[in-house]
């Protein structure tokens, strides 16, 4: 905490993003914004400590949607960090302490806080309570959304890696396939989650999944087609070129690689590789 020279206002700032605040309120948007930049400079230090900063100080505020906000990317930073304990220990946080309030526990956001501790749990092998999660999201967001909302996607990808995970493998491709006709669409917005669902569908193939109407034969075929689908989605030239799309094709080239396609592979590491370098080149200079 720093002094502002009057003393009687005192203005926080975080060290990681030297952001000053009224104390009445947080700016979320600025929050997310560094804590994209720091990670896409592999910053990780910078972003957890810039996350925990954060939390404190909704907390000490009163802000609840901030420091809930706060928490679910506190959880997804751990989970993709392979941290179980600190993943687990927000999750956990974030569920007793939101699924008690009658402000929150009835809402979207709080269901996409229970998808958000549900894919914590389906990261560290608890798909079992990662689908109860994920049924308490769905059932939160029929009463909420329109059937068409994108929110759905997201949900039902996620389902199915825990159906596939629990043997339900048929029920996983239909949650695919649902994924993929709410995304279509919205175009070229979506083409990244679309691409990771596509590859999700080749996984289950791999797995020993027939399709119905379909018969062993038709599998590699199946499984290319998917493949290629998945490739040109992240290929397309009306595709953001940002963070997150950066955070896919790390995420989807290794993918690409276990089936053979090392030339899809090493574009798109090529690709996230220019995107974090852009962004750490960013990241310098707005701290010069």
């Amino acid at each position: 905490m720093t002094n502002s020279g009057n003393s009687d206002t005192y203005i926080e700032t975080c060290s990681a993003c030297g952001g000053r605040r009224a104390p009445e309120r947080v700016d979320v948007r600025r929050v997310l914004d560094r804590l994209d930049a720091l990670l896409a400079a592999k910053d990780y230090d910078g972003a957890a400590a810039h996350l925990l900063y954060w939390l404190r100080e909704t907390e000490s505020v009163g802000d609840r949607a901030a420091e809930l906000t706060v928490l679910n990317e506190l959880m997804g930073f751990y989970r993709k960090q392979g941290d179980r304990a600190q993943a687990t220990k927000y999750a956990d946080y974030a569920l007793d302490r939101f699924g008690v309030d009658n402000e929150f526990n009835d809402t979207v956001f709080f269901a996409t806080t229970c998808l958000n501790a549900a894919t914590v749990c389906k990261a560290f092998g608890e798909a079992e309570r990662a689908l109860e999660l994920y049924r308490r999201c769905l059932e939160l967001y029929s009463r909420r959304l329109e059937p068409d909302d994108l929110r759905f996607a997201g949900l039902y990808n996620n389902m199915g890696l825990a159906l596939a995970e629990t043997g339900l493998f048929e029920e996983a491709y239909e949650a695919f396939l649902k994924a993929i006709q709410i995304q279509e669409p919205a175009g070229a917005s979506t083409a990244p989650d679309r691409a990771i669902t596509c590859l999700n569908i080749c996984d289950l193939f791999d797995a020993g999944f027939i399709p119905p109407n379909a018969d062993p034969d038709d599998v590699p075929e199946l499984t290319e087609k998917y493949i290629e689908r998945a490739y040109a989605l992240l290929a397309d030239d009306s595709v953001e070129k940002d963070a997150y799309y950066a955070f896919v094709c790390e995420k989807c080239a290794p993918v690409f690689g276990y089936y053979g396609y090392f030339l899809y592979k090493n574009k798109l590491i090529s690709e996230a590789e220019k995107i974090n370098v852009r962004y750490a080149r960013r990241e310098h200079a707005d701290n010069t």
